[in-house]
C-alpha cells in the first residue's frame, strides 16, 4: 500500500525541501452585514411579504416597519396589523381578540425578541 509507517530517516536518504509559504495580499475588504427578525414564519400572513423585508407602505426593511406579536403568537409586521385593526379587532390567523403581547419594551415574546421584534440583547 502507499501509506506505510515512517521512522527515523535513512542514512543517506534525501531530504525534501519545504515548499516556500504561500503569500496573500489583501488588496481591498468590503464587509458585509446580514440581519434577520427572529420570527417563526418567514411571511407575513397579512401582506405575504417576507420579514426579513418590509411591508408593502414601507420603502425600506429595518426597525420602521418590525414584525409585531400578539398574545395569541402570532405575528405580523406592524404596519399591516395597525391597518388591519382599522376594520377587524381580531387576530387575522385564529381570531381572537387582538392584543400586543407584553407592550412593556423589556418584556420578550416567544424566540427572545422585545415586543416590537428587535433581537434580544
Amino acid at each position: 500500500s502507499s501509506f506505510q509507517a515512517r521512522g527515523p530517516p535513512r542514512a543517506g536518504a534525501r531530504r525534501r525541501r519545504a515548499a516556500p509559504a504561500m503569500r496573500i495580499i489583501v488588496n481591498s475588504y468590503r464587509p458585509v452585514g446580514v440581519w434577520q427578525w427572529e420570527v417563526d414564519e418567514e411571511c407575513c400572513s397579512i401582506c405575504r411579504m417576507p420579514f426579513d423585508a418590509c411591508c408593502p407602505d414601507c420603502k425600506m426593511p429595518g426597525d420602521e416597519c418590525p414584525p409585531v406579536w400578539g398574545e395569541c403568537g402570532h405575528h405580523f409586521h406592524i404596519h399591516c396589523i395597525e391597518k388591519w385593526q382599522r376594520e377587524q379587532k381580531h387576530c387575522p390567523m385564529c381570531r381572537r381578540e387582538w392584543r400586543i403581547l407584553n407592550a412593556d419594551v423589556g418584556a420578550a415574546p416567544p424566540g427572545g425578541a422585545d415586543a416590537l421584534g428587535a433581537p434580544g440583547a
